[in-house]
């Protein structure tokens, strides 16, 4: 009995190929993930499974050519989905964050203190940074 790609139509022989074949073939994909969280995924134009997790550095460029590489991915880092629009806001946030730390560190204020044999001396010293990125 012939095995239809319910993507593109082709017909396997076997279920084994076909099931092979659709893993690489599908462009969207409802999975449950590890955590319990139902996630819709569409195939980027690149062909691949971009991941929108909670770990600092995704999404990678390079994306999963299968569901169940990213799902690997999400399990063995026990991660959660954040999906693109929440990614792209948290990552927005960090590097606003990082902004605002760069100008608190633009004026640096530093008291020297000495003790000398006949009394303390204090000093004021002022550092002006220009910090660029």
């Amino acid at each position: 009995m012939p095995h239809s790609c319910k993507e593109c139509n082709l017909e396997f022989d076997n279920k084994v190929l076909h099931d092979t074949h659709w893993k690489k073939c599908v462009k969207t994909v409802t999975f449950v993930t590890h955590t319990g969280e139902q996630v819709t995924v569409t195939r980027h134009q690149n062909g691949t499974f971009v991941c929108y997790c909670s770990h600092p550095k995704c999404p990678k460029e390079k994306g999963f050519v299968t569901v169940d590489a990213l799902q690997k991915h999400m399990k063995t880092l026990k991660t959660t989905w954040l999906g693109p629009e929440k990614k792209a806001r948290l990552h927005k946030q960090a590097e606003d964050q990082a902004a605002h730390a760069s100008a608190s560190l633009s004026q640096l204020s530093i008291t020297i203190t000495t003790n000398a044999s006949q009394g303390a001396h204090s000093s004021a010293l002022q550092v002006n940074t220009n910090i660029s990125q």
